[in-house]
């Protein structure tokens, strides 16, 4: 596979067309997240000629990261849930907080990713890397690393780092839909409880209305005198209405 990738000119590539490839991903096997990021990783791999993609996102805190996915074309490995802590990384956390591209020739010799190389890049086999942070509506949620492997190491061009701000878009949009479809289903099921609720409430309530009624009606038959009856007649009528 890597013969393969280092064989293809970077001319041959028609970044537009790619680009336009991808947006289209979204629409297929919407159930499965893992498919989506799986056919994602082997089409950016063979465009850029390169062997690992792997997206993180953060969680809650924003104190660590987690893989939804780590694509290694070179030997079709897919894991995913890895976790890595920013107290363990603060150079790499923040500089995906504070660049729009992170570009890395080699991570060995880099501040913001040396502190990677016992835990990630050298199990990994990961040489150069260019790691594009993940935002929706401003906010970062994560970050996407485009990683080439062996000893040989790699400057990214011009024309592949807007190849790759553009895939991290595409991605992040999809996972916009994706969130709002999922909150939209979370919703719509929350609407429809409640009204089972209101429903349950109201034929509760009208029960216990039914209950009062029937004792004012025995009431107003007990009744002796004909002011207290027109009294618990009114009462019954409010009831009622």
């Amino acid at each position: 596979m890597q013969s393969i990738i280092k064989a293809m000119p970077e001319t041959t590539i028609n970044l537009l067309a790619e680009i336009n490839s991808l947006s289209k991903i979204h629409t297929l096997k919407r159930h499965d997240i893992d498919a989506m990021m799986i056919e994602f990783a082997k089409r950016i791999l063979v465009t850029l000629r390169i062997e690992r993609m792997s997206v993180w996102l953060f969680n809650k805190k924003k104190d660590a990261v987690i893989s939804m996915g780590e694509y290694d074309l070179s030997n079709a490995s897919f894991v995913k849930d890895s976790i890595l802590h920013k107290n363990k990384y603060p150079h790499y956390f923040k500089s995906i907080n504070e660049n729009e591209i992170l570009l890395v020739p080699n991570i060995y010799k880099n501040q913001c990713t040396i502190e990677l190389s016992e835990d990630y890049s050298l199990p990994n086999g990961i040489i150069s890397l260019m790691d594009i942070p993940l935002r929706i509506a401003g906010e970062l949620i994560g970050v996407m690393c485009f990683e080439k492997k062996g000893t040989l190491e790699r400057n990214f061009s011009k024309n592949e780092q807007v190849f790759a701000l553009s895939t991290a878009t595409v991605f992040a949009s999809t996972l916009e839909a994706r969130y709002r479809r999922a909150l939209q289903v979370k919703l719509d099921k929350e609407l429809k409880e409640k009204n089972l609720l209101l429903k349950e409430i109201h034929h509760r309530v009208k029960n216990n209305l039914s209950i009062v009624s029937s004792l004012l009606n025995l009431q107003s038959n007990k009744s002796k005198d004909e002011f207290h009856k027109k009294l618990v007649e009114e009462w019954k009528s409010k009831v009622d209405s």
